[in-house]
């Protein structure tokens, strides 16, 4: 985790950021989420922060995070920057959307492909089913076409003689 000095300076580069874009915000807070911080920002008119699908959040992350690296050094803490919690919100619902398409996968013994989806979708799929012993995935595609494949594994039970 980061230092509060390292928070500090990451929340002033979020909101230097804002500023650039002419963005309007009411605040932002850091909470710690399980392995990293994640900067709230608070936004009456979130749409221009999120934009379609979360691409304009994802942009946002991403070039922060280059800026940071490039003011704070190459070793800056992981940190995820949310606007009203919409990547929580859209974590929660792929998380129940992942375990319904393995369900599927396992009922009819087979892969499901789930629809394109970002980098950090493709992540929670893969985090969220990691520790599920008989399914697999893996990611699959090119751009914008990149996508999870949930694949049942039935590991037969060895044959004793």
């Amino acid at each position: 985790m980061p230092t509060d000095d390292t928070n500090q300076q990451i929340q002033r580069i979020i909101e230097g950021f804002l500023s650039a874009l002419s963005v309007s915000y009411s605040d932002i807070t850091m909470h710690d989420h399980e392995t990293r911080p994640v900067f709230m920002i608070s936004a009456e008119n979130d749409k221009e922060l999120i934009g379609s699908d979360g691409t304009h959040l994802q942009a946002i992350n991403t070039l922060v995070h280059q800026i940071a690296r490039k003011q704070l050094g190459p070793d800056v803490a992981v940190f995820s920057i949310d606007v009203n919690y919409h990547r929580e919100h859209a974590r929660e619902a792929l998380t129940q959307k992942a375990s319904a398409c393995a369900e599927r996968a396992r009922s009819l013994k087979n892969s499901i492909a789930m629809e394109p989806m970002s980098s950090f979708e493709r992540f929670v799929v893969h985090d969220v089913l990691s520790n599920v012993s008989d399914i697999e995935t893996c990611s699959e595609g090119v751009g914008e076409k990149r996508h999870v494949v949930i694949t049942y594994t039935d590991e037969p039970e060895p044959s004793v003689n």
